[in-house]
């Protein structure tokens, strides 16, 4: 998908591509030679609240500390420039940066031997780590230069228009407005419920003006409490899965309120019984868009684990799934949305009930994302290949001597697979696949589970030969 909105004066700006990595912004006019791309993908970015995500317990200064961007690493490719930056205090340690780049190798390599894509990688790319004392949105800055380089945007915020040297454009300032309004859960939920989408009663609150009387007129329910600017389950509280009582938040949001854990707004949403399902749509900026996923969250009190999709269950839904990304391309102001836009909803009694809406590349959009590449992937892997479903878990620890050899992460892969199609089989081409989004040495990593189970058996396998020693895992055994 791509189109061009606008080239012309100094502000002047191509749309070179929209899918499920993001927009791909230019400086240059959309006839012009491909450009490489800067990828800094900030985890930061649905934060629009610091107060929340500052005193959520993550022992972090600004809400930056907590982007190193790795996970951006699945939608790079060759000649692009990818930006790192390592934790605090080992931005110039040698040895923390040479086991980063092991593991940027280790990844690419993997993801060729399966796919035949191509990620990027110091011999084929740029590979640019943030200085020390610097955000990985100043090193993204840093690293742009409008007639040398295009811009991944994953979310059309203007906190990223300003990264990248368009805050002065006024039609893609317009553009992160709704965007940023989606982005609010306050505010959303108004939009929402003034275009008829079905959503669980909720009443916003703003902290400053909170009082406990606001809770009295409550009606006979239960409730999750939602900071308004914060995403990933930070913020979020749902009482261990349950939901509150109205005697039970009497008690527990003053105290949220006077520990700010809750940021300048936050809602109480009712809680709904159900499946909680998320769904993915490529907007064009001209009111049309594409479904690229249905699935389900993986979640532990509110907190996002990982996703599972299967072409099955998203046929389920699809149809609902479309009429409220129409009812939200029905609002002329969000008609200009661009790039993927998703929801997050809760199944109940066979239909959806949207909680909340996320107008950026997500934690799932790494399924839409593979999918996009299927005919080539099968291509590469000999035809025949198909794709049934795919779990992802962003919690995967990778041992140490993954960023001491390049060369084990593809050997324990292999491995991992065989033992699955051993136990599974490979279901008339639904071969399992395993692709991290990056691996780091710093913190868990996400990764791609293709064609597995929904009760994880490849996950499993994967995490069972990782733990295994390498004389191990290079037999095959």
């Amino acid at each position: 998908m791509s189109n061009t909105i606008n080239n012309t004066g100094e502000n002047g700006y191509s749309i070179q591509s929209i899918d499920n990595s993001g927009v791909e912004l230019s400086g240059a006019s959309l006839a012009e030679a491909k450009l490489p791309r800067v990828i800094g993908v900030t985890s930061s970015d649905g934060f629009l609240d610091l107060g929340a995500v500052l005193n959520a317990g993550l022992g972090i200064k600004q809400v930056e500390d907590i982007n190193q961007g790795i996970q951006g690493h699945i939608y790079s490719r060759e000649n692009d420039v990818f930006v790192l930056r390592s934790p605090v205090g080992t931005e110039y340690n040698p040895e923390a940066r040479r086991r980063a780049i092991t593991g940027i190798l280790a990844n690419a390599k993997a993801w060729e031997a399966q796919t035949g894509v191509k990620l990027t990688e110091p011999d084929n790319g740029t590979v640019l780590f943030a200085n020390a004392g610097e955000t990985l949105s100043q090193a993204i800055s840093r690293a742009f230069y409008k007639e040398q380089t295009n811009a991944l945007v994953t979310m059309l915020s203007s906190g990223a228009l300003k990264s990248f040297g368009f805050e002065n454009n006024p039609e893609l300032q317009a553009i992160a407005k709704s965007v940023e309004q989606l982005d609010s859960k306050n505010l959303s939920y108004e939009i929402l419920k003034d275009l008829g989408v079905k959503t669980p009663d909720t009443v916003n609150l703003i902290s400053s003006n909170f009082s406990e009387s606001q809770l009295s007129g409550l009606p006979d329910k239960k409730f999750v409490i939602k900071a308004d600017g914060s995403a990933g389950g930070i913020g979020v509280f749902t009482n261990q899965g349950a939901g509150y009582s109205k005697d039970e938040l009497q008690q527990i949001v003053p105290k949220l309120v006077e520990a700010n854990k809750l940021g300048q707004s936050f809602q109480l949403q009712e809680f709904v019984q159900g499946q909680s399902v998320g769904s993915i749509a490529l907007f064009d900026g001209q009111g049309s868009f594409s479904l690229s996923s249905f699935h389900k969250a993986i979640e532990k009190n509110g907190a996002y684990l990982g996703t599972y999709w299967s072409k099955s269950f998203e046929e389920q839904y699809r149809d609902q799934a479309s009429e409220i990304f129409a009812a939200i391309s029905s609002d002329p102001a969000l008609a200009r949305l661009v790039g993927p836009i998703g929801f997050d909803a809760i199944v109940s009694a066979g239909e959806l009930s949207v909680i909340e809406v996320n107008p950026r590349v997500t934690g799932a959009t790494p399924i839409p994302f593979f999918r996009d590449k299927l005919e080539g992937v099968s291509d590469f892997r000999g035809g025949g290949f198909r794709m049934e479903s795919a779990k992802l878990d962003i919690g995967i620890t990778i041992p140490e001597k993954y960023f001491e050899n390049p060369e084990l992460l593809t050997q324990s892969i292999e491995v991992a697979n065989e033992r699955f199609v051993s136990e599974i089989g490979e279901r008339n081409g639904a071969q399992p696949i395993i692709l991290p989004q990056g691996i780091t040495p710093f913190a868990t990593s996400k990764v791609l589970f293709i064609n597995d189970t929904e009760e994880g058996t490849l996950r499993e396998r994967f995490v069972e030969v990782l733990g295994e020693n390498d004389d191990k895992v290079k037999g095959g055994q």
